[in-house]
């Protein structure tokens, strides 16, 4: 909307503790600098020497020579000279102040408000100034002066700017109904909207506008494409417009048909595809389009929504309008088009399409799969479990991350013969690997025991059970399961006692000298094997607890507490949440992403379901943090 430009300096210091924190112009017109001068610029950790000089701050003061600043007292001056020290521009310390004292005057009805008015009125339309006449306006408005719709104020960018900005403000300030539409016809008045600056404040006014008299302000701006790359004015728009479109998919039809600013477009087509109505309008669009991109984008973006959890519904016209789709020549998308139609069929629950995204499964290319397991594990495909099965059973095994992508893929489609593969393949899965298998049984309880015997055997090491996951075995209320934790894993967050005095006891063996011979390199690996599977420091680790870049790492007693303790304090964000499904699996999670069709939960290690949410039987949150106990013992 502005482009900012550097100009020569005003003012160079020869101190390099020099800060200018604030510039203000004075009662006597010269401009005022004060300086935070000091050492220690930023605020330092609590284990850290300050620098704090508090008695070296500076006041600078910068003016012209001979100026001869006004002198006087102004809440004795009348309102014609009020008004005239308002406009004036030689002193911005007493135009600002004498705006303020006219203000003050009205709102006391101590002003005489017709000469204020017709004062400012004959400085707007004088031949005078821009600052002269912005400052007539803002005298105005200083007391709440009627900002006439007749006013035609259209000679610059930041007049017809300002005009829109304190009209609205007027209205704003009757607080009824009736002022908008005895005001606001002023609006349609300019159907090109010449200026940028002029079109940002119409694009602000939509959010205060009444939902029913947005859409003709809304089109008109929509048409302008040369703003498509402001930084400002598509988003304004688009929250001006957002409720409009989700309270009628077919508005949001209108205006994406007009719009001429692609990001707009685009929210507006994901805002619809949140909505059944919304979803079907899309396709029926894309029917019509002729422009191969814009019918790739709509189409695309009914895929996402199906992707994201929303129910796809086939079409009654599906097979006309699949020819049509078909038929046209496709974009210069490197996604094909038949595979994007056959996601989408695949998302209706077509049989065809079924079939021909369970065949994609053995596909060596990524892209070529690609998102046919999603939307197999959508439709809770009974065959595709079997599959997987087969698969993870290969010799020579699949890569790592295909079966780790199948393992969680099986944590949601529930089969009976899950369990028994999984639990034989246990021996011979990779560590990075295993997690995942672990998670696969932990989601039933035919699954759990299967575990549990299997870290009994000593198959599958004690260590590979968090205290996160074991929690999650104790939902499924089972006599054999709870029994089975005892004997294979232990008491769940027995309750740690002491607190005090293992806190004194790590406090006195974390001394600095002892802290400074450590070795880095293995704590890295020790950090990673165990932190680092819920949180994230300097971008790495997993996104399931807080980053802990920015906690207060240098100061031991934060640390011992947080880890000693985990359960004293719970952000609502990282609350364990323990979901009973319908089909009788039990899951876990952080919650990452939830709207009314899906839940999307991060479990330890990073891995993230969604759970729909009408397969949701029972929900609940632990008291207890999803961090562990125990992790110093």
């Amino acid at each position: 909307t502005y482009i900012g430009k550097h100009a020569a300096d005003f003012l160079r210091a020869n101190d390099m503790h020099f800060i200018p924190v604030t510039q203000k112009v004075g009662p006597d017109g010269a401009l005022y600098v004060s300086d935070w001068s000091d050492q220690q610029i930023c605020h330092r950790g609590s284990g850290a020497v300050e620098h704090w000089d508090r008695s070296n701050g500076r006041l600078y003061r910068i003016s012209y020579d001979g100026w001869k600043p006004w002198k006087g007292d102004l809440a004795k001056e009348s309102d014609e000279a009020l008004a005239k020290l308002a406009v004036q521009t030689e002193n911005e310390w007493e135009s600002r102040m004498a705006r303020r004292v006219v203000a003050e005057k009205a709102a006391s009805k101590a002003l005489e408000a017709d000469i204020i008015e017709n004062f400012a009125a004959s400085r707007v339309f004088k031949n005078v100034t821009i600052p002269v006449r912005l400052r007539a306006m803002w005298l105005l408005h200083a007391t709440n002066g009627d900002l006439r719709a007749n006013w035609q104020i259209d000679e610059t960018d930041q007049l017809l700017a300002w005009g829109v900005r304190l009209r609205v403000d007027w209205i704003q300030s009757k607080g009824t109904p009736d002022a908008w539409d005895a005001r606001y016809f002023f609006l349609r008045k300019e159907p090109s909207f010449p200026a940028p600056v002029y079109r940002r404040e119409l694009a602000s006014v939509l959010q205060y506008l009444p939902q029913d008299q947005r859409l003709y302000l809304a089109t008109a701006l929509l048409k302008h494409g040369e703003d498509k790359d402001d930084p400002m004015i598509p988003l304004l728009i688009w929250y001006g417009i957002e409720p409009v479109v989700a309270a009628d998919p077919a508005v949001g039809m209108q205006l994406a048909k007009v719009s001429k600013m692609p990001k707009v477009t685009e929210f507006i087509y994901r805002r619809m595809a949140s909505e059944e109505g919304g979803r079907m309008g899309l396709l029926k669009l894309a029917g019509q389009a002729k422009d191969p991109t814009q019918q790739d984008a709509l189409v695309r973006t009914v895929l996402s929504a199906g992707l994201a959890g929303n129910v796809i519904t086939q079409p009654e016209n599906w097979p006309t309008l699949r020819a049509k789709l078909l038929t046209t020549p496709p974009s210069e998308d490197p996604y094909p088009r038949q595979q994007i139609i056959t996601e989408l069929e695949g998302l209706m629950g077509i049989p065809e399409a079924l079939d021909g995204l369970r065949a994609l499964l053995t596909a060596d290319k990524a892209s070529e799969r690609g998102n046919a397991l999603n939307i197999l594990i959508l439709r809770k495909d009974a065959k595709t479990a079997g599959r997987l099965q087969e698969m993870l059973g290969w010799k020579p095994m699949l890569t790592h991350s295909a079966q780790r992508e199948h393992l969680q893929a099986l944590t949601i489609l529930k089969d009976p013969n899950t369990p028994n593969v999984v639990a034989k393949l246990l021996k011979d899965f990779a560590p990075d690997v295993l997690p995942d298998a672990v998670n696969t049984l932990a989601s039933t309880k035919e699954g759990a025991k299967a575990l549990l015997k299997a870290v009994e055997a000593k198959t599958v090491p004690a260590t590979a059970l968090s205290p996160f996951l074991v929690r999650q075995l104790t939902a499924f209320d089972d006599a054999e399961v709870n029994a089975l934790i005892k004997s294979a894993w232990g008491d769940v967050n027995a309750p740690k006692a002491d607190l005090a005095e293992r806190t004194k006891k790590f406090r006195d063996l974390l001394t600095p000298a002892a802290l400074g011979k450590a070795d880095l390199a293995k704590g890295k690996m020790l950090y990673t094997a165990t932190c680092g599977q819920c949180h994230k420091l300097f971008g790495e680790g997993q996104n399931v607890g807080p980053d802990i870049t920015g906690s207060n790492r240098a100061d031991l007693n934060y640390l011992l507490e947080n880890v000693l303790d985990p359960n004293a304090v719970i952000g609502k964000a990282y609350q364990l949440n323990l979901f009973t499904m319908k089909d009788g699996r039990v899951m876990s999670g952080v919650i990452k992403e939830e709207n009314p069709a899906a839940v999307k939960i991060a479990m330890m290690g990073g891995v993230e379901f969604t759970l729909p949410q009408a397969d949701i039987a029972k929900r609940e949150v632990s008291k207890l943090s999803t961090m562990p106990e125990g992790l110093f013992d």
